[in-house]
């Protein structure tokens, strides 16, 4: 707690404005978007092994905050929680700084620049104080979400290393399988989105490996268009199919779904058409 009241002595409303900005960098409209244009436009198997590592992660960090059940210092006295709508679920460990760790320590791992060193771990840490400035995770929090976010970057490695190495592409079920027997122990509604969107995605990159197959172009102007024919269909199963489905946990694992199987095949089925 004190060292969260030490970090809050600093706030101003300048510094409210920067650190829910870098928080924000932490969410999952951030990464979704990075990952479907990696996937559609630059390289499938890199995003391949970015959205993996993701979903390992988010599916880790749901289960263990379902497990632990810790309370967020939100309501504490002395301290000032900003941002609360994002808060969603128990606090232990840090989704937002979990994903941050993922992200950038892959970059890290599979890039090897050392201007992408320098900013993943600017960015790590970044996100990482931001969630302890807006008071809604303790430091053991934002520690545990980095180290989980890391060892999904080792498991996801293994995994694929494993899969590439003997064709099979059915070892990422010894991770799905125990996730999907998770939804009938785990209540907490991003769980079930991690689960639906793992599975969706899963399945999306079984059958586009073997029927589709579509090819990365190198052309801006049909790059643009293929853009929007793509991404606005992921808005429209994200925000407006909720309208269509009772509001449920079960209704969050349709659509999470939805979205992985859509960004995976649909998507890239029709931008066949378009070539």
């Amino acid at each position: 707690m004190e060292i969260i009241k030490y970090i809050q002595s600093f706030s101003n409303p300048i510094l409210d404005n920067v650190f829910q900005f870098i928080t924000i960098l932490g969410e999952e409209y951030f990464y979704i978007l990075f990952l479907t244009i990696t996937y559609w436009f630059i390289n499938k198997k890199f995003a391949y092994k970015l959205g993996f590592t993701f979903l390992i992660s988010g599916i880790l960090n749901c289960a263990i905050k379902d497990l632990f059940k810790f309370k967020r210092p939100i309501g504490t006295n002395g301290i000032r929680s900003l941002r609360i709508s994002t808060a969603t679920g128990f606090s232990f460990p840090s989704g937002h700084t979990q994903n941050a760790a993922a992200f950038w320590f892959f970059l890290i791992k599979n890039i090897k620049k050392q201007w992408i060193n320098i900013l993943g771990t600017i960015m790590i840490f970044s996100i990482g104080l931001s969630r302890l400035y807006l008071g809604v995770h303790w430091p053991k929090d934002v520690i545990a979400g980095i180290l989980l976010g890391i060892a999904s970057v080792f498991i996801t490695d293994s995994l694929f290393e494993y899969s590439e190495i003997n064709n099979k592409p059915q070892v990422f079920l010894f991770i799905l399988i125990p996730a999907f027997l998770g939804l009938f122990f785990f209540r907490s509604p991003d769980y079930y989105k991690a689960v639906g969107i793992s599975t969706g995605f899963y399945i999306g990159y079984i059958l586009e490996s073997k029927f589709i197959n579509f090819e990365i172009n190198k052309s801006l102007k049909l790059n643009v268009v293929k853009f929007f024919i793509g991404i606005i269909p992921i808005i429209l199963i994200k925000i407006y199919i909720k309208k269509f489905l009772p509001e449920s946990i079960l209704s969050d694992l349709i659509r999470y779904f939805l979205i992985g199987i859509y960004t995976t095949t649909v998507a890239p089925i029709s931008f066949k058409k378009i070539h």
